[in-house]
């Protein structure tokens, strides 16, 4: 892993108030055409174009992409998370993408909202059913997840 790509890895973490949470599962259903259970975490897997990518042959961005959903499906069943996988219009291997079921084309909505950091070409976003979220930019990052998910934030009071 280069210099610069390690740099690019970056995370932010809060918690969302009712309010806000319920603002965001449904706008979440919205463009996800979906409903999601509010009493599970919900984790969106994202492809985007940036600005430091890995190059992948097709081969091995099928493997790529198969292993992790794949990954993500295990850690979602462990954890109780409903998982998305999502690309922008503008992300590499578009096409690719476009062609694999479980993927879904962002409207717009994600990359205007939530991942507005265009360094890397992965990020995900993992919102706990009490407001929690976990917002990373980088690859595997399934170490992230299970941390976030096994342990509670704490806020320090100002």
């Amino acid at each position: 892993m280069n210099a610069k790509f390690k740099k690019t890895r970056k995370s932010f973490v809060g918690k969302l108030n009712t309010e806000e949470l319920d603002k965001l599962y449904n706008n979440l259903d919205y463009h996800l055409n979906t409903t999601l259970s509010r009493d599970l975490a919900v984790l969106i897997n994202y492809k985007q174009r940036g600005s430091n990518c890995f190059d992948f042959e097709e081969k091995a961005l099928n493997s790529y992409a198969k292993r992790g959903h794949k990954i993500s499906k295990q850690m979602s069943k462990s954890y109780k998370i409903q998982d998305f996988f999502v690309f922008s219009e503008d992300a590499f291997y578009r096409g690719f993408y476009d062609k694999i079921d479980f993927y879904k084309k962002d409207s717009g909505f994600f990359k205007r909202n939530i991942f507005t950091l265009e360094e890397v070409c992965s990020a995900f976003l993992l919102v706990k059913s009490n407001g929690e979220f976990l917002k990373f930019y980088g690859t595997d990052y399934y170490s992230e997840v299970e941390n976030f998910m096994e342990n509670e934030l704490i806020f320090e009071k100002n």
